[in-house]
């Protein structure tokens, strides 16, 4: 049907096109360009033999295709062609079944508006739907909307197009496809390939720049999930792509892949060093982390320094130093990447957290946005010496004074504290020399002096004293008191009143026996 100039609208509807052999021409049916409008509804078109096309349109007006069936035609390289020749096109190809043909699926070629929704594209020998444009026009005002499609084990892309201006590929099931699950060339504007089911492709998500990008461009995706493609899951060629919060996983050869071109993910899951660079260009996997670190007691560590190194090879990552308060705000850190041929394998990180003399190390794992805690651990107690009294000092007054020093080189000291026996502890605050005036009963006591530091370490000296303000008690039995006497040697007699007594008359130490003792030969003068 050739309609070369301005036509009436033309409707083809209810119609069963079946066992058609279209011979040797290259077309099955053909409407020929012009200005026309077209609907072709609720038809019936299976079991052709053409040797290009099945069904093609070309116009600069309107084109509908909607509510058709599409299935077992053979010898084809595309069942349903439609050329929109003018930015005034408009073509909507909605609620079609394309299942089992030969050849392409649905082919929307315009430079105006393409709007394919809701087919059933299944089982096609080459791509399931093709959307593009005339790349070479001076300004592309294409827009295409790709949207609720079922695209299932077609043998090529399961949707394939340019994006040189407005682009939506959304809500579709593209499943099993031997080729791109979603594939986009001439990428120039940023297309939406929102809430997509991407699965079982051989690769998932294929974008291309064609050198029509530079790489300064970034483009942007977010919340994209690709599952168990069967060769690589996201593929970028002449692009800089930044995926955020995405999920690309289960890809038999590599989760993703770059050709002259970068990729890196934030918030984004992929398996761990699942990629390939092709010629040059990087994939980076990027996490958000902070850092806080603490004494054992759990007291943060105040300007403490952190080193990462990669617990794989011991390169170092980064080093950095904590805040007042113990803390390191968050930042990006790479769980792993690929630069052109090095593989940076960094996750997990040796971290090592140190503070004076103070070191320790925590292997941890970076494969989400997280906080990582590191322990500093002071294996160190600090040092106390009490220089008085000394120990065993035996003392014949109550009020002791305890003096000393306190030190420690490790997390630094908290407090020092000190009590006599079991007693309460009196704290004598952060200081390093103390001297306290102590009111100790009459006994043996022990005292100790403990500090304390900022990790919890306990550090304690002691010694024992006797204190005894009490004189001792004894009797003199012989002589009495007031004794006259005319004899030049006197005895003195006595017995004792307490235990652990010695006893010297007139300089003279005495032997003590059950208590008592006798100096019988003493020469007072007269």
């Amino acid at each position: 049907i050739s309609n070369s100039g301005t036509a009436p609208d033309l409707m083809f509807r209810n119609n069963d096109i079946r066992y058609n052999t279209v011979g040797e021409t290259t077309i099955g049916l053909v409407i020929g360009a012009g200005d026309y409008n077209a609907t072709f509804t609720e038809n019936n078109v299976s079991h052709n033999d053409a040797d290009n096309y099945m069904l093609t349109f070309v116009s600069r007006g309107q084109i509908k295709v909607m509510d058709n069936a599409f299935w077992d035609n053979v010898n084809s390289s595309g069942v349903m062609v439609i050329i929109g020749s003018s930015n005034t096109s408009t073509i909507e190809v909605t609620d079609n079944v394309v299942r089992d043909n030969d050849g392409m699926g649905i082919v929307v070629t315009s430079m105006g508006l393409m709007t394919i929704e809701r087919n059933q594209v299944w089982d096609n020998t080459d791509h399931g739907i093709v959307a593009t444009t005339e790349l070479s026009a001076t300004v592309i005002e294409a827009e295409i909307y790709v949207d609720e499609n079922e695209v299932y084990r077609n043998g090529g892309n399961g949707i394939w197009t340019v994006s040189m201006n407005t682009v939506e590929v959304t809500n579709n099931e593209v499943v099993g496809n031997r080729q791109a699950g979603i594939r986009i060339n001439a990428m120039k504007e940023l297309p939406d390939l929102t809430d997509n089911t991407i699965d079982g492709n051989d690769v998932g998500v294929f974008l291309a720049g064609d050198n029509l990008a530079p790489l300064t461009t970034t483009y942007t995706f977010s919340d994209l999930v690709i599952t168990d493609s069967t060769h690589e899951g996201f593929y970028a060629e002449d692009l800089t792509i930044v995926l955020r919060s995405c999920t690309i996983s289960g890809s038999t050869d590599a989760d993703l892949a770059v050709r002259r071109a970068r990729i890196d993910c934030y918030s984004t899951d992929v398996g761990y060093a699942s990629g390939h660079v092709y010629m040059a260009g990087h994939i980076k996997v990027w996490w958000r982390v902070d850092i806080d670190v603490q004494w054992q007691s759990g007291t943060t560590v105040p300007y403490a320094h952190v080193l990462l190194a990669s617990d794989y090879d011991n390169r170092t990552y980064r080093e950095l130093d904590t805040d007042y308060d113990g803390h390191i705000n968050t930042f990006n850190i790479e769980e792993w990447s690929m630069v052109d041929e090095q593989v940076n394998r960094w996750s997990p990180f040796r971290c090592t957290a140190s503070k004076n003399t103070e070191s320790s190390i925590q292997v941890e794992t970076v494969d989400r946005d997280r906080n990582i805690l590191l322990v500093l651990r002071d294996a160190h107690v600090p040092d106390v010496v009490i220089t008085e009294p000394e120990e065993d000092a035996l003392l014949n007054y109550a009020i002791v004074r305890v003096a000393g020093t306190a030190d420690d080189t490790g997390s630094g000291l908290r407090t020092v504290r000190i009590r006599v026996g079991a007693g309460d502890w009196t704290d004598m605050g952060k200081v390093t020399t103390f001297s306290k005036l102590i009111n100790i009963d009459d006994g043996t006591h022990t005292v100790t002096v403990q500090a304390e530091d900022v990790a919890g370490m306990l550090g304690n000296a002691t010694v024992t004293i006797t204190v005894d303000t009490e004189p001792p008690r004894l009797m003199v039995t012989s002589p009495e008191e007031g004794l006259l006497t005319n004899s030049s040697e006197i005895s003195v007699e006595g017995t004792l009143m307490e235990p652990g007594l010695t006893v010297e008359v007139e300089g003279v130490l005495q032997t003590i026996l059950d208590s008592k003792f006798t100096e019988p030969g003493l020469y007072p003068p007269e």
